[in-house]
């Protein structure tokens, strides 16, 4: 190692602390052109780069590393949490694999190849990392929050649960995590107890609208339609391009009776996203429960060549078609809504002995006549 580049090395960390950067940029170069394999300076350099955001640069730099040792496991790793930063997970995955390859005991290259899996779609193998990120070290707490929501995705809810409790047992309560436990008690079907977690998860975070949103979802499950509606509303205030939100209020609206408002809601909905056919079947629900067949129709009209295999809209339009004395068409859509649902109970069923036997409860399921789901959104 050249005394000369450690010397160069040495003066632009001197600059750097006094925040004199064009000149600690100078001598790194300095030291690096003295002597072509100086890594700590190649090193400093490009970190420097990152924290300047001349991203571009910092890429360079690290790839010049790797060209003069490719086993370079800081530079592996650095080079691919900054690929990742800037959403180029693809890219970055190569880089992280040799990070953690060249030094299994690094947590953090653990977490860090854990976290672009997860975000590549490499569930299964992104648990595997998150866990042994723990293993390596138990304080990386964000890799428990991590991998609760892949238990969650899972459909392992108790699991997730868990995983949350833990998390916050080291990070303190979060809004966040208390709104995640609400959600999976939702899935669990155990809505007063997601009811509390969201109560939590609202008070931590009282500006979140997620929160808001779950917390109507389980009013929903109760029948609590006022409940409901003040949340879903909360949701929309906090964020009024919330789509999902602004649709299930207008459905809570409907289903208690607020048709009117209800009417302006699920117009609203199909302002923001035209091609929300269940907004616009919400909407013909409305209209049709007011008399106003011709706009239910020509509503519906639109929504079965939106979506063609939505059995509802035809059974809706069957509806208007037939309240306007179209009886033919109408009974051309009640086959359609007919022979729609009848392949869908045919999946259920399929599925159902399947989980038979495999020696399994299938879940219990509604009558699939259309004629018991009248006016349904």
């Amino acid at each position: 190692m050249s005394p000369i580049a450690d010397l160069h090395f040495e003066r632009a960390s001197q600059l750097y602390a006094q925040s004199r950067t064009d000149e600690a940029i100078y001598e790194l170069k300095q030291a690096v052109s003295n002597d072509p394999r100086h890594i700590r300076s190649y090193l400093a350099l490009a970190r420097v780069y990152e924290a300047q955001s001349e991203f571009d640069d910092a890429l360079s730099v690290y790839r010049c590393i790797l060209q003069i040792d490719i086993d370079n496991a800081t530079a592996n790793l650095r080079l691919g949490t900054l690929l990742s930063r800037l959403g180029r997970n693809d890219e970055a995955l190569m880089p992280l694999r040799m990070a953690w390859s060249n030094d299994r005991t690094n947590a953090t290259a653990a977490m860090a190849l854990a976290g672009v899996l997860e975000e590549t779609g490499d569930i299964a193998t992104a648990q595997i990392m998150y866990e042994e990120a723990l293993r390596l070290n138990l304080e990386l707490n964000e890799a428990r929050c991590r991998l609760a929501g892949i238990r969650y995705v899972q459909q392992k809810y108790e699991a997730a649960i868990a995983q949350y409790v833990t998390y916050m047992l080291k990070a303190g309560d979060t809004g966040p995590a208390h709104r995640n436990i609400g959600k999976a008690f939702v899935k669990m079907g155990k809505v007063d107890p997601a009811i509390r977690s969201f109560d939590k998860a609202k008070a931590l975070s009282p500006d979140d609208p997620a929160i808001y949103f779950h917390l109507g979802l389980a009013y929903t499950l109760k029948d609590n339609y006022e409940a409901a509606i003040e949340n879903y509303n909360l949701a929309v205030q906090l964020d009024p391009d919330h789509v999902e939100a602004r649709y299930n209020l207008a459905k809570a609206l409907r289903f208690n009776g607020n048709i009117d408002d209800a009417v302006s809601q699920f117009q609203n909905v199909l302002f923001q996203s035209p091609d929300h056919y269940r907004a616009m079947n919400g909407l013909v629900n409305c209209l049709l429960l007011l008399g106003d067949n011709d706009g239910a129709a020509d509503l519906l009209r639109e929504a079965v060549v939106m979506a063609p295999d939505y059995d509802l809209a035809h059974h809706n339009l069957g509806i208007a078609l037939q309240n306007l004395a179209s009886e033919d068409e109408a009974n051309f859509h009640f086959d359609q809504s007919m022979r729609l649902n009848a392949a869908e109970q045919a999946a259920f069923s399929a599925a159902d002995n399947l989980m038979q036997r495999s020696g399994l409860n299938p879940p219990h399921r509604g009558s699939g006549n259309p004629t018991h789901r009248l006016l349904a959104v």
